[in-house]
């Protein structure tokens, strides 16, 4: 994905930005923006960004290359390897965009049932000279797409990678091609340095006694009482944890519920899925009400809604939950139903990561004096590493029914001030989440309520902006978030993120 200087654009992935937290992740929205510090791709599992396949390393053995390829029925197969410290399987190929709208074109044969992560390995951020590819599933006659992934779910770097369950026996066939030949942006790079490795690794009991992280769905785990502890968790070297199951939500009647406990100095919880259909891994999804609970099921600690659209987090992003404040050393439990109505569908499989943070966004600190502009909360101002152009700053709190909480910044003349917050749909149970931006002299320059739906996220910057950013003074402004309900019957968790960012001329 096209990826804006951090907070350039604001997109929403700005608010997932844990603050300085060991297992950041790097999160992109619809527009491209950018969020987080994208620390390691250790967060999102094994597969093609991770370095339990390695093909493009000389711990790698079995490797096919494509100087070129034209369409599937020319793709060349992928050659099956083993990492040798790993013993991981994998199939890859290497190949070379080398000119501008150059595509390539592999294939493998699989069966009905089988689960893959497949991706590429090459791609590295803030390198403009590196290939950001994407890639698109099709059938082995390359008429029907399946899946289309840039990048992957949550974005930890350029590489493309998706997780899939094959929906019926044959060959199918993967292309490769550039962001820029993608979204047809001048200018289309190709380039004899633009090499990568097209990765696919099962699923298959074998690795999965291997790798770290990946967890199957089993039954039966339909209840608080017979719920699947996540054992086979990836350890951060922060200490914390990530895990990601995946299944099926087979019959219908089905709902699936996994135990989840968070380690030591633990703080904040996430969760997140992979984005169905043919913009994201191929799943026909169907997925409804997705809910975290406490040990005993007794305390619905944060709930999204895929029945209303209240789970997704940006058009063509993610789904999930985000830094849910909760305990260290305590247990959690994640249901997820099927979607009110919904039929099987023919491939209604989902996968989602799962991980603890041991930071969240700075967070208020005093919650009665600074229910007025007189005691607003000053924000910790970063620096942008990539642009000084642009301030970054994260904060975080909670915002139950009847609370206000006044934050303050600084602004220069002509600077613009971009804003991302979320509350509802990052999990909480607050129905009427309300942000407002006021100047120095209290007079509110531009507020939105935030929908079940949609996102508040003002910026001049993507498609995606539900409000232009604001045009500043010199002076001090003023950030007051504040609800007056909660969701009736709903999550109790009322947390919310923000990220702002001053833009100078």
């Amino acid at each position: 994905m096209q990826s804006f200087k951090l907070l350039g654009s604001v997109g929403l992935a700005t608010l997932f930005a844990a603050y300085g937290c060991s297992s950041d992740i790097e999160r992109t929205d619809g527009a491209g923006g950018t969020g987080g510090t994208g620390s390691t791709s250790v967060v999102v599992g094994p597969g093609p960004t991770s370095s339990v396949a390695g093909p493009m390393s000389s711990s790698s053995t079995g490797m096919a290359s494509v100087d070129e390829s034209s369409g599937c029925e020319n793709a060349v197969e992928l050659v099956v390897g083993v990492n040798s410290m790993s013993g991981v399987k994998y199939s890859a190929a290497t190949a070379v965009l080398a000119v501008a709208e150059d595509k390539d074109y592999f294939k493998f044969t699989a069966k009905k049932g089988d689960w893959f992560s497949i991706g590429t390995e090459g791609g590295a951020d803030g390198d403009a000279a590196v290939i950001d590819p994407v890639i698109t599933l099709f059938t082995a006659d390359g008429k029907t797409a399946i899946a289309e992934v840039d990048d992957s779910f949550p974005r930890v770097d350029t590489n493309a990678k998706f997780d899939f369950r094959v929906p019926a026996d044959g060959t199918y066939c993967i292309e490769v091609q550039e962001f820029s030949t993608w979204k047809n942006v001048e200018p289309k790079k190709g380039d004899e340095s633009l090499a990568y490795a097209a990765v696919i690794i099962p699923y298959d009991a074998e690795n999965l006694a291997l790798l770290k992280g990946p967890e199957l769905d089993k039954e039966a785990n339909d209840s608080v009482m017979t719920a699947q502890t996540m054992s086979n968790l990836n350890v951060l070297q922060s200490g914390q944890v990530a895990g990601f199951p995946f299944g099926v939500l087979d019959p219908v009647t089905d709902k699936d519920t996994f135990k989840f406990t968070t380690p030591k100095a633990s703080l904040g919880l996430s969760m997140y899925f992979e984005p169905a259909g043919l913009l994201g891994n191929g799943s026909t999804g169907n997925i409804g009400l997705v809910n975290v609970w406490n040990a005993t099921a007794t305390t619905l600690i944060a709930q999204l809604d895929f029945n209303d659209a209240t789970a997704q987090l940006q058009a063509g992003g993610g789904y999930g939950f985000s830094s849910i404040p909760v305990l260290p050393a305590t247990t959690y439990l994640f249901e997820i139903n099927r979607k009110v109505g919904a039929d099987l569908g023919t491939n209604d499989f989902y996968f989602f990561r799962a991980f603890s943070s041991d930071t969240l966004n700075p967070q208020e600190t005093d919650n009665v004096g600074n229910l007025t502009s007189a005691g607003a909360e000053p924000m910790m101002a970063q620096a942008n590493m990539n642009d000084p152009k642009y301030t970054n700053r994260f904060i975080g709190g909670t915002a139950p029914a009847g609370d206000v909480d006044f934050w303050k910044f600084d602004a220069a003349v002509n600077e613009k001030i971009s804003v991302a917050c979320s509350s509802r749909r990052a999990g909480s149970g607050v129905n009427d989440f309300k942000v407002e931006i006021l100047d120095s002299a209290q007079m509110v320059l531009q507020s939105e309520t935030e929908k079940p739906t949609a996102d508040i996220f003002w910026s001049d910057d993507g498609d995606t902006a539900s409000k232009p950013g604001v045009k500043a003074k010199t002076g001090t402004y003023y950030l007051k978030v504040s609800s007056t309900t909660m969701v009736m019957g709903g999550a109790t968790s009322s947390h919310y993120l923000c990220g702002i960012t001053t833009q100078s001329p």
